[in-house]
Formats: structure tokens, C-alpha cells, sequence
């Protein structure tokens, strides 16, 4: 039985449609990978493999613009994340406004008074060198 080996990692959130979101996960074998949204949205994709890794990357349709929904990962029908005994706060998808014929919605740091003109990056990583609280 295939297993979550890495992930997930939120990837790609599109900024014009404020509707989809793309999900990447590396499972231990191939399989095909579903994210489920707390409000309907959802997305399936089989894994593809590069040297001898399975990588999944699931596009999440259905999403509601300007809106932030909790999501869980499945592996066949088994749910591999969140885990059963995490402390830790549900993962979430946040997406904009939906855009309107004068342009992309407003942004979260226009929202709140910043500029939106400049480039804003960020990155995870969903390996630690050590257990959380360890």
C-alpha cells in the first residue's frame, strides 16, 4: 500500500480565476493521490516517476475565490494528512479574490494598506532535520 512520503506542498494558487490550486505530494509508491477541501473542492492525479520517485501533482478545482479552506490528503481511500494524532493546525488553501475585467482581484497586501506592486515569494519545505517539539 503506497504511503505519503513527502508533502503536501501548496505549489500554485491561480491568481486570475482565484478557483484552482495546484498540491505537490511524493508517495512511497505509485498510486493516485486526492486532496479534498472542507468546502467541495477537489482534485485527483496519478503519480509520474523520476528516478525511481513517485510525485503527484493534484489540481484542486472548485475552489471558492477570496476564501481559505482546510484540505486532507487521500492515498487510494486512506487518508494521509493531516495525521490522526497532530496538534498542529488543519493545512489550508487560501485564494484571492477572483479577478474582474479591470484586473486580478485585490491581494492580501493590498487588502491591508502594502502595495501590491512588488513581487512577493514563499517556500516551504516539508522535511525537518528533527521531530517537532524534539
Amino acid at each position: 500500500m503506497a504511503g505519503l512520503r513527502l508533502g503536501p506542498l501548496l505549489r500554485y494558487v491561480d491568481w486570475e480565476s482565484g478557483s484552482t490550486a495546484t498540491v505537490w505530494v511524493e508517495a512511497s509508491r505509485p498510486c493516485t493521490v486526492e486532496v479534498r477541501c472542507a468546502d467541495g473542492a477537489s482534485g485527483a492525479s496519478p503519480t509520474f516517476s523520476v528516478a525511481g520517485h513517485h510525485y503527484a501533482l493534484v489540481v484542486v478545482e472548485g475552489l471558492t475565490p477570496g476564501s481559505t479552506t482546510a484540505y486532507e490528503v487521500l492515498i487510494g481511500s486512506r487518508r494521509v494528512w493531516p495525521p490522526e494524532d497532530t496538534r498542529l493546525p488543519p493545512s489550508t488553501i487560501t485564494t484571492p479574490p477572483a479577478a474582474t475585467p479591470a484586473g486580478p482581484g485585490k491581494g492580501a497586501a493590498e487588502s491591508a494598506g502594502a502595495s501590491s506592486d512588488g513581487v512577493r515569494i514563499s517556500f516551504g519545505s516539508c522535511r525537518w532535520a528533527a521531530a517537532p517539539g524534539g
